[in-house]
C-alpha cells in the first residue's frame, strides 16, 4: 500500500466540498454569515454547533468534538482510516493512487507499505499499519479461529474495531535497499511498530487499534495467539509510549449506561455477545485520565464495573471507586464467579449471552449494604441441579426469582421453567435484554389439572415491559 502522493491529497482537500459531504451524512446546514451551521452528529446538540467554512473547506464542532478537512470528516463519520477515507474521495474524483512495488531478497514482490515524508504524521503512519494488519486478519483464518475459541468474535466487530493480525510479513513491504525504505524503517521503529532488531513488536498477535477523538490511531494492543511461547514472553502487548485512545469510544458518546471492563478482550467479549455499551481500561493499573474525562464529559449516568473477581480486580474496584463516584454516576459491580473474568464466564457457558446477562443482572450497587433475604434459596445449576439443566446460570439470579425453599428452575433451550404448586411458569426472552433501560419478557402460566378434576386453563402469554 504505497503512500498516496501529496498532490492527490491536496486535490482531495480542494475539490471535494465539505458542504456536500456533510449533507450526505445527514447534517443539514444553514447559512450564518460566511459559515454554515448544523447539529453535530456526535453529541446531543440543542443548538447547532457543527460549523463549515466553505471558503477554506474546513469543518469544526464548537462543542469540542473535533474538526478538520474533508478527509477527516469521512474518517470520523465512517470510522475508517486516513488511507481508506482518502481512497474513497479519490474514487469520487475518478482518480486512483499508483502502487509502488518492492522486491525481497528471495525474489518475491510486494506492494510498498508507504513512502513517508515529513507531512505524514505518526498517527497517519499507524493508520496505514492498521490497514495492513486488518487486511491480514481478514485473510488469516487462524486469527478469527482464535477469537471464536475465546467466545469474543463477531463478524461486525472485525470492521467496527478494525481488528488486525501481525503475521510477520510487514517487513516485506519495506524496501531495504533504498534511502526511503531505511527512513520508513526508522519511523516504524520510533513509534515501536518495529523493534530495533527489525522484528514486528506485535508479531504473532491479534491487533486492536485504539483511536483518539479525531479517529486517528494512537495506540495498539496485541494479544499473542500462538502456543508454546518462549518463557517470559508476555501474552499482552502495547506499543511503547503513552497509553492513550479509548476502546469503543462511540459507545460513550451515545449511551448513558456503560459497562466498564479491565481488558480489551473482556470488552470485546461483551460486545460480541450483544452488549454494545462497553469500554475498558488498560488493565487494573491504568485507568487513564482521558477515559475519566470522557465519562464526565458525556454525562454517563450509570456505570457497571465488570472487573475480574480476583484480588487484583477487587483492589482496582476499591482504587477507582472514589474517582467514579465524584462523577455523580450510579456505580455498580457485575457479579462474576470468584476467580473468573468476563471472558471466562463466556467460555464456560453453553449460552454466553445469557450467562453474561446473568452477571450484569445481578450487579450490586457499590457502597450500598445488600440485604439478605433468608427465605430466598439459590437455585443449583451445577452438580445439584436436575440433569436437564444447563450447567451455567443463564438468566436471573436465584434471589430475584422467588422466595421459596423448594423452588427449582429448569432450562429448556433458552427458556426458563419454574413450577410452584399446580402452576408452571415459562419465562422467555430474557437473553435479549442487554440494558437496564428496558426489561421485556414473555411470561406464560400453565395451571395443571388437579385432584378436584378441574380442567387445565389454556396457556396465557403475558408480555410485560418495565422502564
Amino acid at each position: 500500500m504505497a503512500r498516496i502522493p501529496t498532490e492527490l491529497i491536496e486535490r482531495i482537500k480542494q475539490e471535494v466540498p465539505i458542504v456536500d459531504l456533510a449533507r450526505e451524512y445527514g447534517i443539514e446546514l444553514e447559512a450564518r454569515g460566511k459559515d454554515l451551521f448544523g447539529r453535530c452528529p456526535w453529541h446531543e446538540d440543542s443548538e447547532p454547533s457543527f460549523s463549515v467554512t466553505p471558503g477554506k473547506n474546513l469543518w469544526n464542532c464548537l462543542a469540542g468534538c473535533g474538526g478538520g478537512d474533508n478527509i477527516q470528516l469521512v474518517m470520523r463519520c465512517e470510522k475508517i482510516s486516513f488511507r481508506q477515507a482518502a481512497e474513497k474521495l479519490l474514487s469520487r474524483l475518478g482518480l486512483a493512487p499508483q502502487a509502488a512495488i518492492t522486491k525481497t531478497h528471495i525474489g518475491t514482490t510486494h506492494e510498498i507499505l508507504t513512502l513517508p515524508g515529513d507531512e505524514l504524521s505518526d498517527a497517519q503512519l499507524m493508520g496505514i499499519v492498521t490497514d495492513f494488519y486488518h487486511s491480514t486478519f481478514c485473510n488469516q483464518p487462524q486469527a478469527m479461529a482464535y477469537l471464536q475459541k475465546r467466545k469474543c468474535f463477531h463478524p461486525e466487530a472485525v470492521k467496527h474495531f478494525r481488528l488486525g493480525y501481525a503475521n510477520r510479513t510487514l517487513g516485506y513491504r519495506i524496501p531495504s535497499t533504498t534511502l526511503a525504505g531505511r527512513e520508513l524503517k526508522a519511523r516504524l521503529q520510533r513509534i515501536s511498530i518495529l523493534r530495533e532488531s527489525g522484528h514486528e513488536h506485535l508479531s504473532g498477535s491479534i491487533v486492536v487499534p485504539l483511536f483518539n477523538q479525531a479517529g486517528e490511531v494512537v495506540q495498539m494492543y496485541g494479544r499473542k495467539i500462538v502456543e508454546h511461547l518462549r518463557k517470559g514472553t508476555p501474552d499482552h502487548l502495547y506499543l511503547s509510549g503513552e497509553l492513550q485512545g479509548i476502546f469503543n469510544r462511540t459507545a460513550l458518546e451515545h449511551q448513558k449506561e456503560i459497562l466498564l471492563c479491565e481488558s480489551i478482550l473482556d470488552a470485546l467479549t461483551l460486545w460480541s455477545a450483544g452488549f454494545r455499551n462497553v469500554t475498558c481500561t488498560f488493565g487494573t493499573n491504568n485507568f487513564t485520565p482521558e477515559l475519566l474525562q470522557l465519562l464526565e464529559k458525556q454525562r454517563i449516568k450509570r456505570i457497571i464495573l465488570c472487573f475480574d473477581n480476583d484480588v487484583a480486580g477487587n483492589q482496582a474496584v476499591e482504587k477507582y471507586t472514589p474517582d467514579l463516584i465524584k462523577l455523580g454516576v450510579k456505580l455498580l459491580r457485575a457479579k462474576l464467579p470468584y476467580g473468573e473474568d468476563i471472558n471466562q464466564v463466556a467460555r464456560n457457558a453453553h449460552h454466553p449471552s445469557s450467562a453474561l446477562a446473568a452477571c450484569i443482572e445481578r450487579a450490586e450497587e457499590i457502597g450500598q449494604k445488600q440485604q439478605q433475604d433468608g427465605a430466598a434459596k439459590k437455585i443449583a445449576l451445577a452438580s445439584e441441579a436436575p440433569s436437564t439443566l444447563d450447567p451455567q446460570p443463564s438468566f436471573l439470579a436465584a434471589e430475584t426469582i422467588a422466595a421459596s425453599n423448594n423452588l427449582q428452575a429448569e432450562m429448556r433451550g433458552e427458556d426458563i421453567f419454574i413450577k410452584i404448586g399446580d402452576r408452571e411458569y415459562r419465562i422467555r426472552g430474557l437473553g435479549k435484554n442487554t440494558s437496564y433501560e428496558t426489561l421485556k419478557i414473555n411470561l406464560r402460566v400453565l395451571i395443571q389439572q388437579g385432584t378436584d378434576n378441574r380442567q387445565p386453563k389454556a396457556p396465557t402469554a403475558i408480555p410485560s415491559s418495565w422502564d
